[in-house]
């Protein structure tokens, strides 16, 4: 199934929250004390405040008793859409309830894992939802038919979900930088290049040990030349994602060192591995053929092959994965 992505993005919707402003203090009244009056005796002298001479300048109370804080209003917790909880039907086909999460378990399949563009999903979601229908659509008509499966056929299908079964390499990008993390842990604690990159690495080099050879920058991806320019002599550097996946690179010596951006390096790649990609399965499935026949007991009863040149055929076919 193919996804047609490409289209406009939505407008984002901005939330603002206002806050409020606190009032400043007042002024506190001030007071006097009189002398009793009616009294022959002068009245007793009164130790009274010193007063200034002249009124507080207009605002001086309010700059000596310090303003309230304002008080900052509590933000409001943005409320999960209830369209994308996992619960949320998005159709009805004949009183069957379709899901959300019935609907990214498609997507998912359609899209081997990979995440699709926040300004793309309304619409790879509604192309999708189409698609889900009419699987679901199909799927009980043909479970009311009577459909007699040719036996080879029937094999085929059988055989390519096994190979299909076998891929056990990373599903997501946040797997495929845990697992090239950890090559580099193994390489740090002294592992052997060449024989992880053979376990691991997804690139056709792993037959070499991971060994590109030399080249120049511009053979190269620009984020994989400039992370073997910067590493020292035999350096191994951290995880460098480019659109082929995670690499796991090595900076070796060139055979001349006055020659200008040459560059020589070994990786070890670690992609997100799509159980359909066929170079996936035609690699589990030479995997499979050879494991059965290193445990059959197989008597070959036709008489050896004519030598090369002698009129017969030069070389066999290679294997090919049913429905191929």
């Amino acid at each position: 199934m193919s996804l047609r992505l490409g289209f406009a993005a939505l407008a984002a919707i901005a939330v603002s929250l206002a806050g409020c402003d606190g009032e400043g203090g007042k002024p506190p009244a001030s007071s006097g004390a009189k002398a009793p009056a009616g009294s022959s005796q002068p009245a007793p002298k009164l130790e009274l405040a010193a007063t200034p001479k002249t009124p507080p300048k207009a605002g001086a109370a309010e700059a000596a008793e310090p303003k309230a804080e304002p008080k900052a209003e509590p933000k409001a917790e943005p409320k999960a859409d209830p369209r994308t909880a996992k619960d949320a039907v998005v159709a009805v086909v004949d009183g069957e309830k379709l899901n959300r999460e019935d609907l990214d378990a498609f997507i998912k399949m359609g899209t081997g894992g990979q995440e699709v563009p926040a300004e793309q999903k309304a619409t790879v979601d509604r192309e999708c939802l189409e698609m889900l229908i009419n699987q679901r659509l199909l799927k009980k008509f043909i479970a009311g038919q009577k459909v007699e499966i040719d036996p080879e056929l029937l094999f085929d299908v059988k055989l390519r979900s096994y190979v299909q079964s076998m891929a056990t390499g990373p599903k997501t990008d946040g797997e495929a930088l845990a697992k090239a993390a950890a090559v580099k842990k193994e390489l740090d604690g002294g592992a052997d290049f060449a024989e992880l990159a053979r376990k691991n690495s997804s690139c056709p080099s792993a037959a070499r040990g991971g060994d590109l050879g030399e080249f120049t920058s511009d053979k190269m991806v620009p984020a994989f030349s400039d992370a073997v320019r910067n590493l020292k002599m035999n350096g191994i550097s951290e995880p460098v994602k480019t659109q082929f996946g995670y690499h796991v690179i090595q900076r070796l010596a060139v055979k001349d060192a006055a020659a200008k951006d040459t560059l020589h390096a070994r990786h070890i790649l670690v992609r997100i591995e799509d159980p359909r990609d066929e170079q996936v399965m035609r690699k589990n499935f030479q995997k499979l053929v050879n494991d059965v026949r290193g445990k059959a007991k197989i008597e070959n009863k036709l008489p050896p092959a004519p030598a090369a040149g002698a009129g017969g055929p030069k070389g066999m076919p290679d294997l090919e994965l049913p429905g191929e």
